[in-house]
Parts: C-alpha cells; sequence; structure tokens
C-alpha cells in the first residue's frame, strides 16, 4: 500500500480521481480480499500513471440491518485516460460492479433527487464509488460530482488521509485530514495490517 503523497487537485494538468472500494460479503467463493484486489486491478487499466492504493480498513456496518458483516474499504487514486469522460468512467464503475453481482439502484443525495427515501443499506460484494474527479462539479441525473457525502465519511476519508491528507476536496475548504480530525465517533473504522 502507498504512503501519504502530495496530491492537490490544482494544477496538474490532468485530473486526480478518487474511488472509494468496499465489500463486506464475498462473491460466489471469491473471498472480500479477492474481490477488492481485482476491483484495484481493473482499476489500473483506466490511468495512465501508476494508482496509488490505501490500506483496507474495517467499517462498522452502519444503517444495514443487525448482524451485518462489517465492510472493507479503501481508497484508489488514479488520473484517467485523456479521452475518459467522468460520465463514461461512471458507467465503467458500475460495470466492474455489476462483474461482482452488483445490482445497480443507485440513489441522489440524503433524500434522493427527487425526494424520496433513499433505502436501507445492503450487504453487498463490491462498492465503487466515484469521490471526485478532478475539481469537476456535476448535479445532473447521470452523474453527481463530487460525492455529496464523501467529506462525511470516515471510510472514505481515513484511507483518503493516509494517501493524500493535505488535499481540499471540491466544495470544501478544509483537507481530507481536517474533516477526517472533525468527525465525530460515529461509525468505527480501524485500519487493517492483513485481511
Amino acid at each position: 500500500m502507498s504512503s501519504q503523497v502530495n496530491i492537490t487537485l490544482e494544477g496538474r494538468g490532468q485530473d486526480t480521481v478518487v474511488v472509494s472500494i468496499g465489500s463486506n460479503i464475498p462473491y460466489g467463493k471469491r473471498p472480500i480480499v479477492d474481490v477488492l484486489g481485482e476491483a484495484i486491478e481493473a482499476l489500473r487499466a483506466f490511468s495512465t500513471t501508476p494508482v496509488l492504493v490505501s490500506s483496507f480498513y474495517r467499517t462498522e456496518a452502519l444503517g444495514c440491518a443487525p448482524g451485518t458483516p462489517d465492510f472493507i474499504n479503501g481508497v484508489v487514486i488514479l488520473t484517467p485516460l485523456e479521452k475518459l469522460s467522468a460520465a463514461a468512467f461512471l458507467e465503467e464503475l458500475h460495470g466492474i460492479e455489476r462483474r461482482f453481482g452488483r445490482k445497480q439502484n443507485r440513489h441522489r443525495g440524503k433524500t434522493g433527487s427527487r425526494g424520496n427515501a433513499l433505502p436501507p443499506h445492503r450487504p453487498r460484494s463490491l462498492d465503487l464509488d466515484l469521490i471526485c474527479w478532478g475539481k469537476l462539479c456535476s448535479d445532473s441525473d447521470r452523474l453527481v460530482l463530487p460525492h455529496p457525502r464523501a467529506h462525511l465519511r470516515r471510510f472514505v476519508l481515513a484511507p483518503l488521509a493516509e494517501l493524500a491528507p493535505a488535499l481540499i476536496l471540491p466544495g470544501q475548504t478544509l483537507s481530507v485530514q481536517v474533516l477526517l480530525s472533525g468527525l465525530d465517533c460515529v461509525g468505527a473504522v480501524s485500519r487493517l495490517e492483513s485481511l
């Protein structure tokens, strides 16, 4: 896994893309660590530079039914292929998720894009969330960027702070590290030495 690097969204000439990865159930006979590893390998194909991969973190399954297994989460940072758009990349992420049994039922915002309540969180074999695509801001039915709740999620901020603690996500004024230190204690997250 990678150590801290000085990543910003300013003046790189290319976009920095952050993807949150997670899983809390095996896919068929493939253990979670294999699913996450294969997802990371798939993401490498979309990057013009070596991807940065955080450690894995065990995350309490908040908002799920009692007895739901903890999630294993991490973050991948990449530099996208030149002709790849954020919307096209999001579709690629959905395709990777489907390869591991994920059915798409995406909702937007805290109450969804049209005010409808979000369903309870469910166990999943693979979850890939596009956190940011450079400084791009979008609020369409097809693409919402930056991720509207990334700055509130310890399971995103902890692995991201490991890689890029000084990064300021679009729409935020504080660094990832400062955002992380300001979160309350809800949703235990612990770094895994190994799986």
